[in-house]
């Protein structure tokens, strides 16, 4: 009885985590098409409230663009990894081993595209002057939430 309890717990979490990736992956499409998005939000953010100059902002489109285009490969993979992960757990017969198995395994895909955001930041950072450093360490995450907030 507990095993096939714990198995429909396992299953609904995979269900669930599933409908995540793809609700983020069709989020994340929606908002380049929208005026930019959230990214333009971030340029906005670090013109007018970090004083980025020119060259500041050339700097930051490159790496912009950069961080996009691994993004875009990530989320690529995203489907193919997903096919193979319910493939393997349907040809294991669904058993708690291919479940977890399963759920690691794209865990690790969305901790390396966190790492990558992160990296990401940093970078930003690293553009900054001192006083500016400060500033955006003290602010950035309130524009990605916000982003987010005004989206829904």
């Amino acid at each position: 009885m507990k095993n096939g309890k714990y198995k429909t717990l396992i299953i609904i979490i995979i269900v669930l985590f599933l409908a995540n990736m793809v609700t983020l992956y069709f989020l994340m499409n929606d908002k380049r098409r929208k005026n930019g998005g959230r990214s333009e939000a971030f340029t906005q953010y670090l013109k007018k409230d970090i004083g980025f100059n020119k060259t500041q902002m050339k700097s930051y489109d490159s790496l912009l663009q950069e961080h996009k285009n691994n993004m875009n490969n990530e989320f690529m993979q995203t489907d193919s990894l997903r096919r193979i992960s319910m493939k393997t757990v349907a040809e294991n017969n669904f058993t708690d081993t291919a479940i977890i198995q399963s759920v690691e395994s794209n865990s690790v895909f969305f901790k390396d595209m966190q790492v990558q955001m992160l990296q990401h930041l940093r970078a930003i950072r690293n553009i900054c002057s001192a006083d500016q450093q400060q500033k955006f360490d003290t602010s950035f995450y309130k524009i990605i939430f916000k982003s987010k907030k005004n989206k829904n």
